[in-house]
């Protein structure tokens, strides 16, 4: 586990606006501070956040740029990154589900 993965799992257990977790995660991972998350570091996002095979990875966050670099650069800006986010929760937030799921089972 490296400095990243770390600070984003512990991100998980921060009770803070979703929107601060989200530019928190894009800073974490905008490692050339460009302002965008390249096909490489939206990869890193996925893979600390998912535990898959690096093919698998490397399927999804094609299919996210795909859908969601809306000026076909390459890269994810903050505002399609939040896009993302919005679309699939899990990508930033990877205990959304069950945190859905441990209140249902509560109830």
């Amino acid at each position: 586990i490296d400095l990243r993965e770390f600070l984003l799992a512990c991100s998980q257990f921060i009770d803070v606006d979703p929107s601060i977790k989200t530019q928190f995660v894009f800073n974490l991972y905008d490692e050339d501070r460009s302002g965008f998350l390249s096909t490489a570091e939206l990869i890193e996002v996925l893979k600390a956040n998912h535990m898959q095979s690096a093919a698998a990875v490397a399927k999804k966050a094609a299919t996210i740029m795909r859908q969601a670099d809306a000026d076909g650069s390459g890269t994810l800006s903050y505002e399609d990154f939040v896009t993302v986010v919005r679309r699939f929760p899990n990508i930033c937030f990877p205990n959304v589900r069950r945190q859905g799921e441990i209140v249902a089972a509560a109830e």
